[in-house]
This record gives C-alpha cells, sequence and structure tokens, in this order.
C-alpha cells in the first residue's frame, strides 16, 4: 500500500511506516532462522562452501562483517526469546539486537530490553561496549550515568594532508612532553588555536567595539557532580556518561557552577484557584533548568535555542520551578504549544514526550 501525495496524511504515512518495519524485522526473523539451519546442517557444503561465512560472502554477497553478524545473531537468537519478540514486533532495530546478542543471556535479556526503552539505542550501544570490556552479560545497575568510555574523533584528509600533519603532530608532542593523553594534548592545540585568532586585529573595528571580552563562553560542556559522593558524569548526546572527578575539579576551576540542592528539585505546594499566575521564567531559573538536562532538548536532544518549558502551563496553575520545567528547543516547543507534541512527568519522575 501507498499514498498518493495529495492523501499524505502523517498518522496513517507513520502506521505504514511501522508496517513496513515489522514486515522487515519479521522477515529477518525468517532469514535468520535459515541461516541457522544452513549453519547446523552444514549443507553449504553442498554449495562449495566451507563455511556458513563463506556461503553467505559467496552465495549471497554478504560483506564479511555483516556475514559474522548474522551467523552469532542466528545462533544466539534459539536462546533468547524475548529479544526475539522484541525485534519481530519493531521494538528494537537490528543493529541493537546485534549488539545486545552478542553479550545478552536468558538471564539477562529483559534487563537489556527494559535500558533499551528507558535509554535508547546509543546508550544501549555503549553499556554494550561497557560490558564486553568488563566481562559481564547484564547491563549495569547505576543510576546516575552510562559507563566511562573512549569516543574516537576522526578526520577525512588526503594523503599528502595525513603526511604534513602527522610531522607537525609529532613536534607538537615532542615540545608538551611527548605522546600521551590524547584528550588534553588535542584541548591544548584547539585552546591555543583560539588564542591566536582573539589576538588577531579584527577587520571590522566596529563589530569590535560592540563586543565586551569575556561575555561569551568558548564552549558549553555540562558536568554533574553529586555534592555527596562526588560522582560525576558528562553530557552528552546519548545521556551522562561517568569521568573521573578530577575532570570536573579541573572544568570548574574557569568554568560557571551551578548548585542545585535537593529541595530545590521538590514540587512546590499546588496554587489556590484564586490566585494570581506564577512568575514568569526568569533567566537565573533559566539556567537552572538547563543545566539540570544538560542544556540539550529533552525530545530531540538538540542544543541550540533552548527554551524552559512549563509542563503545567501558568495559565493552569502551573509553577514555575524546576518540578515543571523542561528544557525544549525552538522547534520542539513550537510544536508543543501546536499540541503535536505532548510533554508529560515531572521533574522528579522524568518527562516523557509522545
Amino acid at each position: 500500500m501507498s499514498l498518493s501525495k495529495s492523501a499524505l496524511d502523517a498518522h496513517a504515512l507513520h502506521d505504514q511506516i511501522v508496517v513496513c518495519v515489522l514486515n522487515c524485522n519479521r522477515g529477518r526473523l525468517e532469514l535468520l532462522d535459515s541461516i541457522r539451519q544452513m549453519d547446523e546442517s552444514r549443507l553449504y557444503v553442498e554449495l562449495g562452501c566451507s563455511s556458513i561465512e563463506h556461503y553467505l560472502q559467496k552465495k549471497l554477497g554478504f560483506k564479511k562483517s555483516s556475514g559474522w553478524s548474522h551467523k552469532s545473531v542466528a545462533r544466539a537468537l534459539p536462546e533468547l526469546p524475548r529479544l526475539r519478540e522484541a525485534f519481530g514486533n519493531a521494538k528494537m532495530t537490528w543493529s541493537t539486537l546485534r549488539e545486545v546478542a552478542s553479550v545478552a543471556s536468558s538471564r539477562t535479556e529483559q534487563l537489556w530490553i527494559d535500558c533499551l526503552e528507558k535509554n535508547g539505542a546509543d546508550a544501549v550501544d555503549r553499556e554494550v561496549k561497557a560490558a564486553k570490556g568488563d566481562g559481564r552479560d547484564a547491563p549495569s545497575d547505576g543510576e546516575y550515568s552510562l559507563p566511562a568510555h573512549l569516543v574516537k574523533l576522526t578526520f577525512a584528509l588526503t594523503a599528502d594532508q595525513y603526511e604534513a600533519i602527522m610531522e607537525k603532530l609529532k613536534i607538537a608532542q615532542l615540545k608538551h612532553g611527548g605522546p600521551g593523553d590524547d584528550g588534553p594534548f588535542l584541548e591544548i592545540l584547539i585552546d591555543s588555536y583560539l588564542k591566536s585568532l582573539a589576538e588577531e586585529p579584527s577587520d571590522n573595528a566596529a563589530s569590535d567595539t560592540e563586543k565586551t571580552p569575556g561575555t561569551e563562553p568558548t564552549k558549553t560542556v555540562v558536568y554533574h557532580q553529586c555534592p555527596t559522593c562526588r560522582a560525576s558524569a558528562v553530557e552528552t548526546a546519548a545521556g551522562r556518561v561517568e569521568i573521573e572527578s578530577t575532570a570536573v575539579d579541573a572544568a570548574t576551576q574557569n568554568a560557571t557552577v551551578i548548585h542545585i540542592a535537593p529541595e530545590e528539585e521538590q514540587p512546590l505546594a499546588p496554587l489556590t484557584d484564586d490566585a494570581e499566575p506564577d512568575a514568569e521564567t526568569s533567566s537565573e531559573m533559566r539556567a537552572r533548568v538547563l543545566a539540570r538536562d544538560g542544556h540539550r532538548c529533552q525530545s530531540c536532544r538538540g542544543r541550540h535555542e533552548l527554551h524552559a518549558h512549563h509542563v503545567q502551563s501558568r495559565s493552569t496553575g502551573g509553577r514555575t520551578e524546576l518540578d515543571n520545567l523542561v528544557t525544549t528547543c525552538k522547534y520542539c516547543h513550537g510544536l508543543v504549544h501546536q499540541d503535536r507534541l505532548v510533554v508529560t512527568g515531572t521533574g522528579l519522575t522524568g518527562f516523557e514526550f509522545s
């Protein structure tokens, strides 16, 4: 079934896409079952292939990595019925199933499904990598943040650019004490470059006079730290990721620090029916809301043009407090006020968008 352009309807088109995903996933399950049967029976030998991977590459044109992952999932699924059901009902994608099936057991598969529902696919991917490193078959039980991990930063270079840059990096590393931790070294290079830009004379003297040095931050990185146990995390697109507390200590030497006491997160008493609407959101309150939410829209995870939205509107008695305010970007905020996006929940229980 397809919809003509003149008859397009968002809900109908979404339903059609869901049906397509369901069909794709269930078709993939049939494929996996057939691959497992071919693997267990070794019938691929009669087709001139030495292994199931060789069969998938030679007869079906799979890449080596894709053939290996299909074989691995096909072998694991008979012991993972809940994962199979979740995938068949389009509750998880193939990439997520592939990752989770590589570590999950019949004892822990539901924990991985719960982790996906709570934190999303990116977080599950990182949990899987951490679980493999730790030798465990379940997601971590930490409530504060996702496990620490290394992130690779990739640049696309031509061969001559690569050779020239590597030579310069070697010289720079020697001046800074030799190769070591890549993160601080790269940050030093970038800070030096930004400093050189700030020292360059501007071609537009008029615009320079309108700017006050130091009024705009050079970067916005949001850290969270528990004042009691000093558990620390950095905010990322996938959520909070745990880091050493010393990293927060170093960052806060030249940064804005916002302290939010536990009592500030508790809901205020509701307004009486005859009371005036609560105050508008002050710049200080907005800063606290954005800091709590990691300077990211809680719907799309965007970082630009952020607003502090009242979940229960002021006109209906909603309070201007942390528990009733959530960070949204300009576009998601507009969708909420157009009734195309619904936000529910509180700061304490968590917010949901549908």
